[in-house]
């Protein structure tokens, strides 16, 4: 079976963003799943109170500036509920909406104000960062990076990245002078292996268990306090190896946006092109509206093109099909983001082409061009240095529809060729 042209599609999607957020969660709300997109998250509680009617999304970025605006607040007091090793708030984002193994993506998200000690009372905040991939294996730690602030400590433990509010492993604050950042912001990027996607990640937020009286709170006991911390939306960016979230039965699906609207793409398994394709499109990924799309076979291939000419700026799309027995499958979710492919790395004219089109390339360095047919053929390959401008002789292919694509500084952008009789 040929690929050709579904690798290309999903190179060209590389620039792709998906964003869940936090905007509708219900305030206050623990235990139960709040469902964006394809994101379910469930925030809990152990042995802590909470505070300042957190969980919440907030709408403004706090005077002290550890509530950040468009971020989930969490804020918890441990106090007398306090038990060392158990206490803690836990967050937990599974992306396996729709009956999915997850979504192929890498997720970057942040987290402000891990820190430890403030002039009045001691604390020390601890998270911890794990995810599981769609295979239902722990992703090593090496999967989950962080870029801390400054005076901020980063460890692994297992399979889990540990950050620490101050600028040493140790869990217990010794007093000041203080050694943390102040409103800092730390970015997470959990990443699942190629080809594998991403199932969950959990977020453990608790006060440090150390033993140490400058520990508590007001210094009462030996009790720690833990203050706010937030938490961003969260991004996914594609991953190497041609990612998606797909059934058994869909080996691709991808989309790219075009001069005139978004190319659609996808790979069946030999027994399921017998159905009918089914195209939805949504703004939120929730609500989906059936799109009426013609869809061309590549020839002889379980090879799919369909095209979407009043895309948004940034539109997800539903595949299913209904088999001979009027049984409807849901077989995997993508989107196209048409804001990340507003750079213009090369045009094409006169487009429809009469014999040739002419190529201006922009920017400085290599582009790599390559021309492909609707099955997925490759038909030309060749270099173009620099911004330049070059004759591209096309007199010798049939009239039709072709794709020609171009690679430039790890940006991968493709464009629908016409060419006339």
């Amino acid at each position: 079976m040929k690929t050709t042209l579904l690798v290309l599609l999903f190179a060209l999607s590389g620039t792709l963003l998906k964003a869940q957020n936090w905007n509708a969660y219900p305030p206050g709300s623990l235990g139960v799943p709040y469902v964006n997109g394809l994101m379910t998250a469930t925030v809990t509680r152990v042995n802590t109170t909470m505070n300042s009617g957190t969980p919440m999304f907030t709408t403004s970025t706090s005077p002290d500036c550890y509530i950040a605006a468009g971020c989930l607040a969490l804020n918890a007091g441990f106090f007398n509920s306090y038990i060392a090793n158990s206490s803690r708030i836990q967050v937990d984002l599974d992306f396996t909406t729709g009956g999915t193994a997850g979504m192929c993506n890498s997720a970057t998200f942040t987290i402000r104000d891990i820190n430890s000690g403030e002039s009045f009372t001691d604390f020390l905040d601890v998270v911890e960062i794990s995810g599981i991939d769609g295979n239902n294996a722990a992703l090593p730690a090496a999967n989950i990076v962080v870029t801390p602030p400054a005076n901020t400590n980063v460890t692994t433990v297992g399979n889990s990245k540990k950050i620490v509010g101050h600028n040493s492993s140790s869990e217990v604050v010794t007093g000041g002078p203080y050694s943390s950042t102040p409103c800092n912001v730390t970015t997470i990027t959990v990443s699942p292996p190629a080809n594998i996607p991403l199932k969950s990640i959990r977020i453990i937020y608790r006060p440090a268990v150390g033993t140490n009286s400058s520990n508590a709170y007001y210094s009462v006991g030996t009790r720690p306090a833990v203050q706010y911390i937030s938490i961003s939306n969260l991004t996914f960016t594609p991953t190497g190896g041609g990612c998606s979230v797909l059934s058994e039965n869909l080996l691709a699906f991808g989309g790219v946006a075009a001069d005139q609207g978004n190319t659609l793409a996808w790979t069946t398994a030999q027994n399921t092109s017998r159905g009918t394709f089914l195209l939805a499109k949504s703004l939120d990924a929730q609500i989906f509206s059936e799109m009426a799309v013609h869809v061309v076979a590549g020839e002889g291939q379980n090879e799919f093109l369909a095209d979407d000419l009043l895309p948004a700026q940034l539109t997800y799309y539903r595949l299913s099909v209904v088999d001979e027995a009027d049984v409807t499958t849901l077989l995997g979710m993508t989107a196209v983001d048409r804001q990340a492919a507003v750079q213009e790395i090369f045009t094409v004219y006169p487009n429809p082409a009469h014999g040739h089109v002419s190529l201006q390339t922009f920017g400085e360095g290599v582009h790599e061009m390559r021309l492909y047919d609707l099955a997925g053929q490759k038909l030309m390959q060749f270099t173009i240095d620099g911004a330049a401008q070059q004759l591209l002789e096309l007199s010798d292919l049939p009239s039709g529809i072709y794709l020609i694509a171009a690679v430039y500084n790890g940006r991968s952008v493709t464009r629908k060729l016409f060419i006339a009789e």
